[in-house]
């Protein structure tokens, strides 16, 4: 088999593509990735609507998503979509490198010392079957509790005016939430229990107004950016509101950056807020192809005819299958470019009438298969049914596939070349591992193109109309770098 050009070019000619920091060559530690779920209540069906919820959850998920979050957004959802929500935002912060921030603006209330979300679709007799109409928090703790992730920030902005203020069962505001021991968990009330927050004069409530500009401010642990928002609304509120602020924290927690501790520079553990990518939105993968390529070449003939009176058709299938590379580079976490490169022997190539029988020509050639494509990518660290490590990717692109074939047939020497230039499509998905294994499979395939060579050139002479089509099936195995 030949040696890919293209892995001599980048082992040669391309070592900046090797460096990336150096990190390819070095163990990696990987960055911690962030991962939020923002929910926003306003037009509620039975109950009295607010304001600002939705315009409290998008003005967040704009400040989370500048400081690198992935983040998945629900304005007014019913109890099922936050439900499911909730199980598979424990889904995707499920990762020891990984800090989850659940936000929601909205009613909130408590029965019993346990606190409730109130969801759109919530009647004004909810307080009767709460765990039916509500959605218990508890479901979110627990989620927590067994992500055994980096660190967690539950953020509540849901103590309001209270829809329920006749009902026996509902107290004011919401409860002090127990949570399981061991979590690296910091848990932020817009106010403190038992009492009511201001939805806000403007276009957001107090507490949102500060939070979604003080997170975004580097060099600020957390627990210090709630300190900053707990003193601007105190300020802004007169003294009124103050936000409450619980927290397990065993470690350092910097959601943009921390500053140096010490003189051995111990400094942040997560990314800046400059990238578009996070960890798993890998931004280069090496990839070893086992493929399977083929061209096939359809003649008509100019002067035979089928029963029907159709030009006679015949084929001529060439394939190879062996060894390649393929490369993944990754401009965000919804497009990538993705380069194939291929050449092997070929095998013996078949000759066929469609209205007759297959011969086969046996001898010594190469078929070559080049594929450049941009895909658009589904999965990956955004909320998907796949989940988190698995991508689906659709492209298309340009390419090419070069056959020669020197044979003799008894007294006969044949020399044939066919090259195919065209538009290409790709399809394909892989599964990445947490150690950053990739494992997957992809097909090429591309259109009626331009062929070439003096096979081509020899049928025409003759009269034949000529079209060729060609197609890469391959599995691969390969690594991300960063």
């Amino acid at each position: 088999m030949k040696f890919p050009f293209v892995l001599s070019c980048l082992i040669l000619y391309c070592p900046s593509v090797w460096s990336l920091d150096e990190r390819a060559l070095k163990p990696y530690t990987p960055e911690i990735k962030k991962v939020a779920l923002v929910v926003g209540n306003s037009n509620y069906g039975f109950i009295e609507s607010l304001d600002n919820p939705i315009n409290d959850a998008l003005a967040m998920r704009n400040s989370l998503d500048s400081i690198g979050f992935d983040v998945h957004v629900r304005l007014d959802g019913t109890r099922e979509e936050i439900v499911r929500d909730l199980d598979r935002f424990g889904d995707r912060i499920s990762s020891k490198n990984t800090i989850g921030l659940f936000f929601y603006a909205g009613h909130g209330v408590q029965i019993k010392g346990q606190n409730f979300l109130v969801p759109v679709d919530a009647t004004l007799e909810a307080e009767s079957l709460p765990n039916r109409e509500f959605v218990p928090l508890s479901i979110l703790l627990r989620q927590l509790g067994k992500a055994d992730n980096y660190a967690n920030i539950l953020i509540l902005d849901a103590c309001r005016n209270n829809p329920y203020t006749q009902a026996g069962k509902i107290s004011k505001g919401l409860a002090e939430m127990n949570y399981s021991t061991g979590s690296d968990l910091l848990v932020a009330y817009a106010t403190g229990p038992g009492e009511v927050a201001f939805d806000g004069d403007g276009s957001n409530s107090d507490f949102t107004r500060s939070l979604q500009l003080r997170i975004k401010e580097p060099e600020s642990k957390i627990e210090d950016v709630f300190k900053q928002v707990v003193n601007d609304v105190k300020l802004s509120t007169k003294n009124k509101q103050q936000p409450w602020i619980t927290f397990s924290l065993t470690k350092d927690l910097c959601l943009v950056s921390c500053p140096i501790e010490n003189e051995s520079g111990t400094i942040s553990i997560s990314t800046s807020s400059s990238g578009s990518l996070s960890e798993d939105e890998t931004r280069f993968r090496f990839f070893v192809d086992y493929a399977r390529s083929e061209l096939v070449l359809k003649k008509e003939s100019p002067t035979e005819r089928d029963r029907y009176g159709r030009r006679e058709t015949y084929k001529e299938s060439y394939r190879g299958t062996g060894g390649g590379i393929f490369i993944q580079y990754f401009l965000n976490s919804d497009f990538s470019i993705i380069y194939k490169d291929m050449s092997t022997d070929l095998e013996p190539v078949s000759f066929t009438s469609y209205t007759g029988g297959t011969r086969e020509l046996k001898g010594e050639g190469t078929i070559d298969f080049r594929s450049f494509t941009m895909a658009y990518n589904w999965g990956g660290v955004r909320d998907s049914w796949i989940g988190e490590w698995w991508i689906w990717y659709l492209g298309l692109g340009y390419g090419y596939t070069s056959v020669n074939l020197e044979a003799w047939t008894g007294q006969n020497y044949t020399n044939s070349s066919v090259t195919h230039l065209s538009g290409q499509g790709i399809l394909g998905f892989d599964y990445r591992t947490e150690s950053d294994w990739v494992i997957g499979f992809s097909i090429v395939s591309s259109s009626d193109g331009s062929p070439s060579g003096n096979r081509v050139q020899q049928l025409e002479e003759q009269g034949y109309s000529v079209s060729v089509s060609s197609s890469l099936t391959a599995l691969s195995f390969g690594y991300q770098f960063y």
